[in-house]
């Protein structure tokens, strides 16, 4: 629980960042709710995960994007936190791609580097995307999620 504050207020204060930037603004930020699997060692186990992401966008295909994730499998907490820069191909269907640096903290385990993913996304409504993703989180886990994502 103290990890998900500490993300809501460093998500916070990316934003209030990235709002002091015009050229930033112009291209809008984003904010979204994500569900998915944490699937570990290549999966044997799994866990459900839930998190949020905040992003602003760099120009109209690339962003920089703050993910966090939670969950809990056999009883040992799960979280990841990650910044990505992300590239989103035009149109009303999308592909996605991302390279960011990842830390993940597997009960009292804790482990960082780089991490990787791609994906899809669908523009549901003007500012609506619904995106579902594939990342490399770690040496042996990989996250399968869903995003609902709102631009502003």
């Amino acid at each position: 629980m103290k990890l998900l504050k500490l993300a809501i207020v460093l998500s916070m204060l990316f934003m209030s960042a990235v709002a002091s930037s015009a050229d930033l603004l112009r291209n809008g930020f984003y904010f979204g709710l994500k569900a998915g699997s944490l699937l570990i060692d290549e999966g044997d186990d799994s866990a459900g995960m839930f998190g949020l992401q905040a992003g602003v966008g760099i120009d109209q295909i690339l962003s920089l994007e703050f993910n966090y994730t939670s969950g809990e499998s056999n009883a040992v907490d799960i979280s990841n936190t990650a910044l990505y820069a992300v590239y989103r191909t035009k149109g009303q269907g999308y592909f996605i791609g991302k390279l960011g640096f990842l830390k993940e903290e597997l009960g009292d385990e804790s482990n960082s580097g780089v991490s990787y993913g791609f994906g899809g996304g669908f523009k549901v409504y003007k500012e609506f995307d619904l995106e579902a993703e594939y990342t490399f989180a770690g040496d042996d886990t990989k996250l399968l999620a869903v995003t609902g994502r709102m631009r502003f």
